[in-house]
Protein backbone atom coordinates (compact mmCIF):
# COMPACT_ATOMS: atom_id res chain seq x y z
CA UNK A 1 0.00 0.00 0.00
CA UNK A 2 1.75 3.62 -1.40
CA UNK A 3 2.66 5.76 1.59
CA UNK A 4 0.96 8.58 -0.04
CA UNK A 5 -3.23 8.99 -1.41
CA UNK A 6 -2.12 9.77 -5.02
CA UNK A 7 0.51 7.19 -5.40
CA UNK A 8 -2.56 4.53 -4.68
CA UNK A 9 -4.64 6.47 -6.84
CA UNK A 10 -1.99 6.65 -9.90
CA UNK A 11 -1.80 2.78 -9.14
CA UNK A 12 -3.16 -0.33 -10.70
CA UNK A 13 -6.89 -0.93 -9.28
CA UNK A 14 -8.20 -4.53 -7.68
CA UNK A 15 -10.85 -4.93 -10.11
CA UNK A 16 -9.56 -2.50 -13.17
CA UNK A 17 -6.78 -0.28 -14.52
CA UNK A 18 -7.19 2.06 -11.40
CA UNK A 19 -9.19 2.33 -8.01
CA UNK A 20 -11.19 5.31 -9.05
CA UNK A 21 -12.35 2.96 -12.02
CA UNK A 22 -13.16 0.00 -9.24
CA UNK A 23 -15.19 2.29 -7.03
CA UNK A 24 -17.19 3.07 -10.64
CA UNK A 25 -17.80 -0.58 -11.34
CA UNK A 26 -18.40 -1.60 -7.47
CA UNK A 27 -21.51 0.73 -7.10
CA UNK A 28 -22.68 -0.43 -10.64
CA UNK A 29 -22.43 -3.66 -9.82
CA UNK A 30 -24.79 -3.27 -6.50
CA UNK A 31 -27.28 -2.12 -8.62
CA UNK A 32 -27.54 -4.44 -10.97
CA UNK A 33 -27.46 -6.98 -8.83
CA UNK A 34 -30.57 -5.58 -6.86
CA UNK A 35 -32.40 -5.35 -9.51
CA UNK A 36 -32.37 -8.90 -9.92
CA UNK A 37 -34.03 -9.55 -6.38
CA UNK A 38 -37.90 -9.43 -5.80
CA UNK A 39 -36.28 -7.11 -2.38
CA UNK A 40 -33.14 -5.59 -2.80
CA UNK A 41 -32.45 -2.04 -1.09
CA UNK A 42 -28.83 0.00 -2.12
CA UNK A 43 -28.13 2.09 0.71
CA UNK A 44 -25.16 4.95 1.41
CA UNK A 45 -23.20 5.17 4.15
CA UNK A 46 -24.32 8.89 4.62
CA UNK A 47 -27.82 8.01 4.57
CA UNK A 48 -27.14 5.16 7.38
CA UNK A 49 -25.22 7.13 9.74
CA UNK A 50 -27.32 9.94 9.55
CA UNK A 51 -31.03 8.64 9.42
CA UNK A 52 -30.59 5.19 9.91
CA UNK A 53 -34.42 4.35 11.40
CA UNK A 54 -35.75 6.27 8.03
CA UNK A 55 -33.82 4.26 5.75
CA UNK A 56 -34.19 0.70 7.25
CA UNK A 57 -37.36 0.89 8.98
CA UNK A 58 -38.65 0.81 4.29
CA UNK A 59 -36.00 -1.90 3.60
CA UNK A 60 -36.68 -4.16 6.31
CA UNK A 61 -40.81 -3.58 5.64
CA UNK A 62 -40.02 -4.95 2.34
CA UNK A 63 -38.51 -8.16 3.45
CA UNK A 64 -41.20 -8.67 5.37
CA UNK A 65 -38.93 -8.11 8.63
CA UNK A 66 -40.57 -6.98 12.00
CA UNK A 67 -38.27 -4.42 14.05
CA UNK A 68 -39.10 -1.61 15.81
CA UNK A 69 -37.49 1.60 15.79
CA UNK A 70 -35.90 1.59 19.22
CA UNK A 71 -34.49 -1.72 18.09
CA UNK A 72 -32.68 0.26 14.93
CA UNK A 73 -31.63 3.21 17.33
CA UNK A 74 -30.22 0.36 19.31
CA UNK A 75 -28.57 -1.19 16.25
CA UNK A 76 -27.57 1.75 14.96
CA UNK A 77 -25.88 3.19 18.16
CA UNK A 78 -23.96 -0.25 18.58
CA UNK A 79 -22.21 0.62 15.58
CA UNK A 80 -21.50 4.12 15.61
CA UNK A 81 -17.59 4.86 15.13
CA UNK A 82 -16.59 5.50 18.41
CA UNK A 83 -17.83 1.87 19.20
CA UNK A 84 -16.47 0.30 15.96
CA UNK A 85 -13.08 2.07 16.63
CA UNK A 86 -13.06 0.81 20.29
CA UNK A 87 -13.77 -3.07 18.91
CA UNK A 88 -11.32 -2.32 15.89
CA UNK A 89 -8.34 -1.06 18.83
CA UNK A 90 -9.45 -3.81 20.41
CA UNK A 91 -8.33 -6.85 17.97
CA UNK A 92 -6.20 -5.18 15.81
CA UNK A 93 -3.61 -7.33 14.42
CA UNK A 94 0.29 -6.26 13.94
CA UNK A 95 2.17 -8.16 11.18
CA UNK A 96 4.72 -10.07 11.58
CA UNK A 97 7.35 -7.20 11.56
CA UNK A 98 5.52 -5.52 13.91
CA UNK A 99 3.74 -2.78 11.75
CA UNK A 100 0.54 -1.94 12.52
CA UNK A 101 -1.98 -2.57 9.87
CA UNK A 102 -4.10 -0.13 8.30
CA UNK A 103 -7.58 0.52 10.06
CA UNK A 104 -10.57 -0.34 8.00
CA UNK A 105 -12.58 1.92 10.84
CA UNK A 106 -10.82 5.42 9.86
CA UNK A 107 -12.95 8.54 10.74
CA UNK A 108 -16.57 7.61 10.24
CA UNK A 109 -17.28 11.41 8.63
CA UNK A 110 -20.30 11.93 6.58
CA UNK A 111 -18.74 13.16 3.10
CA UNK A 112 -15.62 12.81 4.80
CA UNK A 113 -13.94 13.04 1.23
CA UNK A 114 -14.94 16.47 0.96
CA UNK A 115 -12.28 17.52 3.60
CA UNK A 116 -9.35 16.07 1.58
CA UNK A 117 -11.06 16.66 -1.89
CA UNK A 118 -8.21 19.08 -3.20
CA UNK A 119 -8.43 20.72 -7.49
CA UNK A 120 -5.34 19.03 -8.01
CA UNK A 121 -6.72 15.28 -6.46
CA UNK A 122 -9.91 15.94 -8.40
CA UNK A 123 -8.55 15.20 -12.01
CA UNK A 124 -8.69 11.57 -10.99
CA UNK A 125 -12.03 11.86 -10.24
CA UNK A 126 -13.18 13.60 -13.61
CA UNK A 127 -14.56 10.73 -15.92
CA UNK A 128 -17.20 11.18 -17.38
CA UNK A 129 -18.65 7.61 -16.34
CA UNK A 130 -17.36 8.01 -12.19
CA UNK A 131 -19.55 11.56 -12.52
CA UNK A 132 -22.37 9.80 -13.62
CA UNK A 133 -22.58 7.15 -10.66
CA UNK A 134 -21.24 9.62 -7.99
CA UNK A 135 -24.54 11.82 -8.90
CA UNK A 136 -26.66 8.75 -9.18
CA UNK A 137 -25.76 8.31 -5.42
CA UNK A 138 -25.97 11.79 -4.23
CA UNK A 139 -22.13 12.40 -4.15
CA UNK A 140 -21.24 16.18 -6.38
CA UNK A 141 -17.54 15.85 -7.58
CA UNK A 142 -15.60 18.54 -7.83
CA UNK A 143 -14.38 19.81 -11.42
CA UNK A 144 -10.58 18.78 -11.91
CA UNK A 145 -8.56 21.80 -12.12
CA UNK A 146 -7.22 22.42 -15.83
CA UNK A 147 -3.98 23.03 -16.66
CA UNK A 148 -2.94 25.74 -18.52
CA UNK A 149 -1.63 25.12 -22.22
CA UNK A 150 1.84 27.46 -22.36
CA UNK A 151 1.39 29.44 -25.84
CA UNK A 152 5.05 28.26 -26.40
Amino acid sequence: MPDEFEDWLRGPGDFSSNPVEDWSAFYQAWEEQAQGYDHATVLRFEDLKQRPVEVLEPALRELPVDVTADTLRAAAEASSFERMRAHEDAVLAQDAAGQQQPRMIRKGAVSGWTSWMTPGLAGYFSDPELGAVARQYGYDLPAPVRQAQSAG
